[in-house]
């Protein structure tokens, strides 16, 4: 739908606002249209509806969808996560050449990042070590070689 640009020496009051009810659907907004609101009385409708009703309405997508859930955490041991601590029931990632790591992928970035962290941490202990070690050396000055 496009809408009618605006001649230049056309003034602003004599533009038509765009509503933006008017860019939904591609349909002008019904401006002139009386609608009744009392039209539906209580007499249509057939009989109360219970809100237990509604519910046991959709209990069959309820269980359909805990069906599902439970299908997923029914992996047999050998794809699911093996992280240390509690039960993962994710699947495990696959690595470049096509075998399986042995964690999934949340459980994957957990350990990276303490294994860095644990490295970071050796390789500083190690500094201070190596540091320490070298003031309790004595520090032994060259002789300047004479020509005497």
């Amino acid at each position: 739908m496009t809408f009618p640009v605006p001649a230049t020496n056309q003034s602003r009051s004599n533009i038509l606002p765009i509503d933006a009810s008017m860019t939904l659907g591609g349909l002008p907004p019904l401006n002139d249209v009386k609608l009744d609101h009392f039209a539906i009385s209580t007499n249509d409708v057939a009989g109360d509806i219970d809100s237990n009703e509604i519910e046991t309405a959709f209990a069959s997508l309820d269980t359909e969808a805990d069906d599902t859930i439970e299908s997923d955490k029914a992996l047999p041991l050998e794809f699911q996560c093996s992280y240390r601590r509690g039960k993962c029931s994710q699947p495990r990632t696959f690595k470049k050449n096509g075998s399986m790591h042995s964690y999934c992928e949340h459980h994957r970035q957990l350990s990276i990042r303490n294994q860095r962290a644990f490295d970071q941490k050796k390789r500083r202990q190690r500094r201070e070590l190596e540091a320490q070690e070298a003031e309790k050396r004595p520090c032994y000055a060259r002789r300047q070689a004479s020509d005497s």
